[in-house]
């Protein structure tokens, strides 16, 4: 019970869910920006891979690391975390806290595989394209293939929100209920 746990359970749990929420809202960034720029006819596919490349070498940098302290967080929380007491009534989640910090945990850890796997490629071809429509000497604005890719990377992407968005609502209920 968090009533019990020690500063560093506590810091940890706090710090993992602090985390992942930050990391969920970076993530969220390309659905809500892309949303926006595919939906109107100003942007060139040219612009908009343009703005896709420099949101993801933005967001790159924080979250990776960001990452790697969520699963440390969550890790060490799920392995001290102690079980409610026996006479204490519990629901679900507080009873089970080592497996919801550890679910939560094995989410994240899910998604570097999974990024590198499917998602770096699309990463890779992507910036290739946007290299190649710089290059361009007749000052092309990038053509249909680039939305295209786009839109594939996206749908990639939203593996990722999920498994963030059910390992933040673990968290968050794991913290409330505890």
């Amino acid at each position: 019970m968090s009533g019990s746990d020690t500063l560093p359970i506590s810091l940890a749990r706090g710090i993992a869910t602090l985390g992942i929420g930050a990391s969920l809202g970076l993530q969220l960034s390309f659905p809500i920006l892309f949303k926006s720029a595919f939906n109107t006819d100003t942007l060139a596919p040219r612009d908009r891979l343009h703005l896709w490349s420099k949101t993801l070498s933005q967001i790159q940098p924080v979250n990776t690391p960001l990452s790697a302290i969520v699963i440390g967080s969550f890790s060490y929380a799920s392995w001290a975390a102690l079980a409610p007491p026996s006479w204490l009534q519990a629901n679900l989640f507080a009873r089970h806290r080592k497996a919801t910090l550890l679910t939560s945990a094995l989410l994240i850890a899910a998604t570097l595989p999974y990024s590198v796997l499917f998602v770096f490629d699309k990463d890779k071809r992507l910036k290739d394209l946007e290299a190649k429509i710089i290059k361009d000497p007749t000052g092309s604005n990038g053509t249909a293939e680039s939305d295209l890719w786009l839109q594939e990377w996206s749908r990639l992407h939203y593996v990722r929100i999920g498994a963030s968005a059910i390992a933040f609502v673990l968290a968050v209920t794991e913290l409330v209920s505890a």
